[in-house]
């Protein structure tokens, strides 16, 4: 470990001599600073020179005043220190006020004879460097001292861990100091190493609100947790990247000190998943990033070597851009890489992922080999929202008026992103957001603000300008959405005639739409800015007649539903939704693509955001799916695709009075059950609309209001018999997997819809019709829930080889004669189905 002097008067510098002593820890280096020294019978001269010479760097900060004078002596104490250093012989850095520069007056001696010789006689032995700021003083610092301490034989006489963990802290420094001369002094990027890509979408610097609750349950498991993994999720733009690369990496770094080496790790190996390739090992694609980003040149035997010794601490950032890249299949991969390389008794891994795409991967077991916790980043508080505002802006200010009476501008400033970008609006941009009572309305205007803002004058004249925004921004949500993935490549914008260089004005920050991740590709600052877009698309191309995106999609990926919730507040009611929906399926029938991707759209989406007045379109649905001779039906025949068809199917389950109404707030609300119960249980339906090979799986569960279920629900026989003629006459016709899916999820829809004078109709469909594991297991159900005695007597053949997910079968159902065979159990849990003897079950699987 390298000793570092630092002399300086302590008047006007001890902010100063803070940051250094932080850079010098951060560095791994031992400070060598009055601050620690204590009291000691030995005069201080003594203490000083004794200091000096256990040091291996001195280090000099002068500004304007000489300090105080040794007793009975005409020198200072820093004069003092500075040339007993010289004495030794040890290497000197020394750093000056600029004489030209903003340091405080008030910092200023009267006399300044004497602190100007001292300068004069240092400047005409060594180089200096001159500062004004703090960031000026550490960002210079940090070079120097990197380049002397490499340069040196102690150095040169490390193995090569000690020299890549040196480089390591010096680059992870170096960009954090950067990054707060952006921010703070909005400073340029002149300089910067960017070992961390990521932190330029991040939102670091004074006005970042630390996550102190989160970084102490972090710091709880790495220093004494025995799991390996540590999951960190959150939704998108809440600052995991944030804080794990500005908060927590600084913090270990910082804190880092002599006899803490056992507890917290000498360096960070950060690996952003984005970038990830699943053909090369984990250690390659760790190499290759350390080595691409920082141009370090560490050999992978020396990284290996530092995870294995537990010299680092492994964080892998954006687990759900892995995902999304390269697809779930791809996950158990990348974790038998990982592995290979970590050894789970001493090993501490981190990593990142948004919320919806853990739940989703840990609900399909993908977890379960692994020892992990998870730590939730929660949105700000309005508390922290208003204190935010209130310290930037002041009470008195728009802002924070606006925000204290606007639950809508409440929710919005509760990411931290986007509360960053609200406090930099103008007075006359308040008043019209304060208007905005929904998110859609609010995100609608912030978008017109952030176009008017980035435009040029001249543009704002024109009155197509911002409707032409509006649809290039909708057009590249579109893209991405057609490749599955966040980033748009700029030769596919080119391609599009879309190019990023003639909307330059929409990537400029704070206000910008867009934001440059890699060399080449573009995404949205925020992915709730995709979100909207796609759902302003779809309203706007709803009301104008003119089908894009909506005929040319195939299907719509949403990433949550709050692009549904975008959309419900755009179109606010379910009567125009439904008079829109109806001219532009009248409109393109001509057009049979066109038409089956803008019904399928289309009621996909009103399957999510309809309320009890969307039930027309369970009319219109029966239509499609079960047509009539008359010649409109007739054509409806030809036109309806089984794709199409199994996108309806789904639409008319949750448009049923016993499903969540509207779903996307039952979404977001996470109201889902813990536990199997009558409420609550698992079905099999296809899932995966967006993907190119969608799939049978349960989850999300069918959630249940048992107090709307009944037989009298709106066109409750009407569906029933569609559903069940679907099943009877058409789809034994068709042999192909679409036809298979609308099996699917024609059964699963009959668990909502099934009329109790078609149970017979159910019981002979089984008798006559090969059904696949998942129907007749959702079929199980649907009888089931009529809770009616006798009603499975003599049918325990029927069900032979059903899939049951997430079962909850009640005691109260007389099946004591019902036996499971060949029935598999999924996410099995023995009370649900306890009283029956093991007679009951023969050949049974438990998954």
């Amino acid at each position: 470990m390298f000793n570092i002097f630092i002399s300086s008067t302590c008047d006007g510098f001890k902010s100063y001599r803070e940051e250094v002593r932080e850079l010098i820890t951060a560095l791994g280096f031992n400070d060598i600073a009055m601050e620690k020294w204590g009291a000691n019978p030995k005069p201080p001269v003594n203490v000083v020179k004794e200091a000096l010479e256990e040091s291996d760097i001195y280090v000099g900060i002068f500004a304007w005043k000489y300090g105080s004078l040794i007793k009975n002596e005409a020198v200072s104490y820093t004069h003092y220190e500075y040339r007993i250093a010289r004495q030794l012989q040890i290497p000197r850095l020394v750093f000056m006020t600029d004489p030209n520069g903003t340091f405080p007056v008030r910092y200023m001696a009267n006399n300044r004879g004497l602190i100007n010789n001292l300068r004069a006689e240092i400047k005409g032995e060594i180089t200096v460097a001159y500062f004004n700021t703090e960031i000026d003083l550490v960002r210079l610092l940090s070079t120097s001292l990197f380049q002397l301490v490499t340069s040196s034989r102690k150095f040169q006489n490390s193995n090569r861990e000690e020299k890549a963990i040196l480089k390591l802290r010096q680059l992870i420094n170096a960009d954090f100091v950067a990054r707060r001369n952006e921010v703070e002094y909005h400073g340029d990027e002149s300089g910067r190493e960017w070992f961390i890509p990521e932190i330029a979408r991040c939102n670091v610097g004074k006005y970042y609100i630390a996550r102190d609750s989160v970084r102490r349950e972090v710091a709880d498991w790495l220093l004494r947790s025995q799991c390996p993994y540590l999951f960190l999720v959150g939704p998108s733009g809440i600052g995991k990247t944030n804080f794990l690369v500005m908060e927590f990496i600084h913090h270990i770094v910082s804190e880092n000190k002599h006899g803490q080496s056992l507890l917290l790790p000498e360096a960070v190996l950060f690996l952003p998943l984005g970038s990830y390739e699943p053909k090369e090992s984990f250690l390659d694609n760790l190499e290759g990033f350390i080595n691409r980003s920082a141009r370090l040149g560490i050999s992978s035997e020396t990284l290996e070597n530092l995870i294995e010794n537990r010299c680092v601490l492994l964080i892998l950032d954006g687990l759900d851009e892995f995902v999304r890249n390269h697809g779930e299949e791809k996950y158990s991969s990348l974790f038998e890489s990982l592995r290979k390389h970590i050894d789970p008794q001493s090993a501490k891994v981190i990593i990142s992922c948004r919320d919806p795409i853990y739940k989703r991967l840990k609900t399909k077991g993908l977890f379960e080999d692994q020892r992990l916790e998870t730590i939730d980043v929660p949105s700000l508080t309005l508390a922290e929202v208003r204190d935010d505002i209130k310290n930037r802006l002041g009470t008195n200010s728009p802002g924070y008026i606006a925000v204290t009476s606007n639950q809508a501008l409440i929710r919005f400033a509760r990411n931290p992103l986007l509360l960053e970008m609200m406090c930099r609006i103008s007075r006359e941009s308040w008043k019209r957001l304060v208007k905005a009572q929904t998110m859609g309305r609010l995100y609608d205007l912030w978008f017109e603000e952030i176009i008017a803002t980035s435009a040029k004058p001249e543009e704002m004249m024109e009155d197509e300008f911002l409707e032409d925004t509006r649809t290039k921004v909708g057009k590249i949500a579109g893209l991405m959405l057609k490749g599955r993935s966040d980033l748009i490549a700029e030769s596919e914008l080119e391609n599009q005639g879309l190019p990023l260089s003639r909307l330059q004005t929409l990537t400029r920050q704070p206000f910008g739409i867009f934001i440059k991740q890699t060399s080449e590709e573009w995404s949205f600052v925020h992915d709730s800015f995709r979100e909207f877009s796609l759902a302003k698309t779809f309203a706007t191309e709803l009301t104008s007649k003119n089908y894009d995106l909506l005929a040319n999609t195939s299907s719509f990926d949403y990433v949550g539903a709050e692009t549904y919730s975008f959309l419900h507040d755009l179109l606010p009611t379910d009567q125009e939704f439904y008079r829109h929906i109806k001219k532009a399926l009248n409109s393109t029938k001509d057009d049979k693509t066109a038409w089956n991707n803008i019904t399928r759209n289309c009621f996909e989406a009103i399957g999510i955001i309809g309320e009890e007045s969307a039930e027309p379109f369970i009319e219109t649905a029966v239509k499609i799916l079960c047509p009539t001779k008359g010649p409109y039906d007739q054509s409806l025949e030809d036109l309806a695709s089984l794709k199409t068809k199994y996108n309806v199917v789904r639409c008319l389950e949750r448009l049923h009075r016993s499903a969540p109404r509207p779903y996307y707030r039952h979404v977001l609300d996470k109201a889902w059950g813990k536990d199997p119960s009558w409420d609550c249980f698992g079905a099999n339906a296809i899932r995966g609309f967006h993907k190119r090979e969608p799939h049978p799986g349960f989850f999300p569960p069918m959630v249940y209001n048992l107090l709307q279920y009944t037989s009298d629900n709106f066109k409750q026989k009407e569906v029933s018999h569609c559903l069940l003629t679907l099943l009877e006459k058409q789809l034994p016709k068709q042999l192909d997997m679409d036809a298979k899916y609308l099996e699917i999820n024609c059964t699963f829809a009959l668990i909502r819809w099934l009329h109790k004078e078609h149970i017979s109709r159910v019981k002979e469909l089984l008798k006559t019709t090969p059904l696949s594991s998942s129907s007749k297991g959702n079929l199980f159900h649907a009888l089931l829930r009529f809770k009616k005695p006798g009603i499975f007597d003599g049918c325990s053949n029927l069900f032979d080889g059903m899939e049951l997910c997430w079962v909850f079968i009640s005691q109260t159902m007389v099946l004591t004669n019902f036996v499971f065979q060949n029935v598999t159990f999924r996410e099995y849990d023995e009370s649900k189905l306890e009283g029956f003897p093991s007679s009951a079950f023969v050949g049974c699987k438990r998954v």
